[in-house]
């Protein structure tokens, strides 16, 4: 009668050891990091007032040289256009500031004129990560036992068994009260 139940019983088993599985939190510190590189004299790129299209040339505004060329006529005195071209030529540095929960940029900036250097520096704030993983409570191995000397009856016994666990393999030695050793190896299943 029991044998009819017996793999009913087995399926159960092994879906409430599938099932049953502990929560636990690992937590992944990143640390931080930081630096800097430095560009110098970048190459810069000319906007030309005209472009050829088959062969014709087209003339293509540039407002940015127009303004400054219609603010420099209309000083009147060579003092005040001496003062605006200092101003144009003075070595500029600029400094800009990126900042967020994440990470911070500055970036430096020294202008003649044109840009002539640019430095940025990188600093990453460390973090930490907690990610929730479920490992079962159980785990099932299937492998081999042997009992030394062996007997043909099937006798109850009682013995101490030391049990070895790797993470997919499992040793077991042991001693029984009818004076026999046990030996097996058993690999994981789930």
């Amino acid at each position: 009668m029991w044998q009819k139940y017996t793999p009913w019983f087995i399926i159960l088993l092994l879906l409430v050891i599938l099932f049953t599985r502990k929560e636990e939190v690992k937590i992944i510190e990143i640390p931080a990091k930081s630096g800097h590189f430095e560009h110098k004299a970048p190459e810069s790129v000319v906007r030309y007032d005209t472009i050829q299209k088959d062969g014709t040339i087209v003339y293509k505004s540039n407002p940015v040289n127009q303004n400054l060329l219609l603010e420099y006529t209309k000083l009147k005195d060579s003092t005040t256009r001496l003062e605006q071209y200092k101003e144009v030529i003075q070595e500029k540095t600029y400094k800009e500031i990126y900042r967020d929960s994440v990470q911070e940029i500055i970036i430096t900036s020294q202008v003649i004129g044109t840009l002539k250097n640019q430095v940025v520096n990188y600093k990453i704030f460390p973090q930490t990560i907690e990610i929730k993983t479920k490992t079962p409570k159980y785990n099932v191995f299937l492998g081999t036992f042997i009992t030394i000397p062996t007997t043909d009856n099937s006798t109850p016994s009682i013995g101490a068994n030391i049990a070895l666990k790797s993470p997919k393999t499992l040793y077991t030695l042991g001693y029984t009260n009818l004076k026999q050793i046990q030996a097996g190896i058993a690999l994981k299943l789930f």
